[in-house]
């Protein structure tokens, strides 16, 4: 019977020709419709041009990828930032079968609400510092007056001539 796997993250396992045995769900759910979908490829060459057409920088897609292809014991974590502007980690790790290496793993993340999250964070707390800032400053200008005014009141008040009557 099949199995059904739940997870947030679009997973994609090839083998060492780079054919796709196996995706989920979410993984194909993470291409537009109506374009070619990667997991529909006839191998994974294939599958990494039609990924890159999608891609900002499809050029460091392909160097990246085929690094990894390259040491296939590695483990990998990058960031591939799409021409519609999502922004989606990918993780790969070798598939090991009997202490043998027989394909690939990869998972896709969208992480692109989590980065724009963290954007807008940093920018109300970068908002907040500097409003603190301003208040610091308006609050030493304040304390300065008030030294001021404190200081002169406490000296006599003397006029700055001297008034003569006519005796």
């Amino acid at each position: 019977f099949p199995v059904t796997i739940a997870t947030a993250d679009g997973i994609m396992v090839m083998d060492l020709n780079r054919k796709v045995v196996l995706c989920n769900e979410k993984f194909k759910a993470m291409w537009p419709s109506g374009t070619a979908n990667p997991y529909l490829a006839e191998d994974g060459i294939n599958a990494l041009e039609v990924a890159a057409e999608l891609m900002q920088n499809p050029e460091s897609l392909k160097e990246t990828t085929e690094v990894i292809y390259r040491n296939p014991e590695s483990k990998s974590a990058d960031i591939l930032k799409f021409k519609d502007g999502r922004i989606i980690e990918r993780i790969s790790h070798p598939q090991i079968l009997d202490g043998k290496i027989v394909g690939r793993v990869w998972s896709y993340r969208d992480i692109t609400l989590q980065l724009r999250a963290e954007a807008e964070r940093d920018r109300l707390l970068e908002k907040e510092q500097q409003a603190r800032i301003d208040a610091e400053k308006s609050i030493r200008v304040r304390d300065d007056f008030l030294t001021m005014a404190s200081h002169e009141l406490r000296t006599p008040l003397t006029p700055p001539f001297r008034i003569v009557t006519g005796k």
